[in-house]
Parts: C-alpha cells; sequence; structure tokens
C-alpha cells in the first residue's frame, strides 16, 4: 500500500469531501476494503474485484467514489459531511443511473428523515463515517505485515479528520427544524457557524469594506444580518 503522505502529494483535493474522498478510496482499493465492500454490496463470492475511482462523469453526474466491474460503473459512493443534498442526490438520479449507491454521512445525521425518501424509494444504503471506519479496521485487524501496518496509520488519519469535523460542522437545518426550532446549545452554535459564515462570504465579496466595524456592533449592516439569519431559522418554510 502507498504511504498516505506521498498519496495526497500525488491527489491533493480542496474540498473537505473530496480530500477524505481520496483517503478513503486508498484504503478501499486494499484487501481490508474490498472486503467490506463485498460486504456493503452483498456479493456472494470472496472473488469479487472493484477497481475504485474518484470525481468520474456519469451522464450529467460527477459522483464522489465510482466502484467499477468488468470496466463498467457497478456501484457509486457519495460523501457528505455539513453540505445538502444536490438536486441529483436528492431526486434519486444516481440509483436511476447505476443502481446501488452508498451514502456516508456524519453520525448525526443517520437519523435525520433527508435521506428517508432514498432509503425507502431507491433503497441506498446510509452509512456513517464511524461505521465505515469501524469496518475496515476490523477487517484490517487480521492482517499484520507491513501494507497492514500503513492501512490502520492512514485510516487512524481518517479517523481523526472526521471526528474534528463532525465536534465542529453541523447538519444543514431540515424543514421541521425551522418550523418547530429547538433553541439549545447545539442550534446556537449553528446559526452563530452560520453568522461567520455569511460574514467571511461578504468580506471575500467586498460586500462590507471594513470587517472590523461588525465587533464594534454599531453597523447596521451587520444588524440586520443577523436579524435576517435568527428570522429565517424561527420561520416556516412556504410551500
Amino acid at each position: 500500500m502507498e504511504d498516505l503522505i506521498s498519496f495526497l502529494q500525488a491527489h491533493p483535493r480542496g474540498k473537505r469531501e473530496d480530500l477524505a474522498g481520496e483517503v478513503l478510496s486508498l484504503l478501499l482499493r486494499e484487501d481490508p476494503g474490498q472486503a467490506l465492500l463485498r460486504e456493503l454490496l452483498k456479493e456472494d463470492t470472496d472473488e469479487a474485484v472493484y477497481d475504485v475511482k474518484t470525481r468520474l462523469a456519469i451522464e450529467d453526474c460527477v459522483p464522489d467514489i465510482h466502484l467499477i466491474r468488468d470496466r463498467k460503473t457497478f456501484a457509486l459512493i457519495e460523501l457528505k459531511f455539513d453540505a445538502g443534498l444536490t438536486a441529483n442526490q436528492s431526486s434519486g438520479r444516481y440509483s436511476e443511473l447505476v443502481g446501488r449507491v452508498i451514502f456516508i454521512v456524519p453520525e448525526k445525521r443517520t437519523s435525520s428523515t433527508e435521506f428517508d425518501a432514498l432509503v425507502s424509494d431507491y433503497g441506498i444504503t446510509l452509512l456513517s463515517w464511524h461505521d465505515i471506519c469501524a469496518k475496515l479496521e476490523q477487517y484490517a485487524a487480521v492482517i499484520n505485515n507491513r501494507d497492514s501496518r500503513l492501512f490502520l496509520a492512514a485510516l487512524v488519519h481518517l479517523k481523526e479528520f472526521c471526528n474534528v469535523i463532525e465536534q465542529r460542522r453541523f447538519a444543514p437545518f431540515s424543514n421541521e427544524d425551522l418550523i418547530h426550532p429547538k433553541f439549545d446549545v447545539s442550534v446556537e452554535e449553528h446559526l452563530v457557524w452560520i453568522t461567520r459564515e455569511v460574514l467571511l462570504k461578504t468580506k471575500q465579496q467586498g460586500i462590507f469594506q471594513d470587517l472590523g466595524k461588525l465587533a464594534a456592533g454599531y453597523d447596521h449592516q451587520w444588524l440586520s444580518c443577523v436579524v435576517w439569519l435568527l428570522a429565517l431559522s424561527m420561520a416556516p418554510l412556504s410551500g
């Protein structure tokens, strides 16, 4: 197995999902990863082998990971942290193209309702990052060689990466959250995070020329922005 640092130098990615996807794809190409894929895809034979490719276009879609057999995409893996579902994802488009789709999301999103229709109507497999890492660790435990040690080292980094993101990021507000908000600590932290993101975007786009004024509390545009965010979080969605 290739050293993780060398691999990432050759496969740089900007987005968090893309970076995690590259590391996961590296792990899925190895024997423990292939065994996990056979389990997830309910393969009856231990001889099934999958070529793992990232970010390949298929018609009008660019799924995160392709699992290829006999030179054809056999299944797709979609990766999420805090981003919402795209139109192609939420409509079941990926399942219509391939049939077998796996979503890997933060633990807190596995219990949300946003994937219910995809699970019931299209039979997608929904797993958390914690589930995937734990299963990879189980399959790797039966092997003890240099490749296994490199595999486990890369897996540790992926687990730590996912843990940090899950602690610092939040699942998107659902319609239910907006219609019937529950103001606990997590919601307050979520609103603070959204506000910071909005401020960063306004600074990058030159909407506010002097971001330092915002902290002083006397910029009316800043106050309007905060009021708008709070109102949005509490107002029911039309339609």
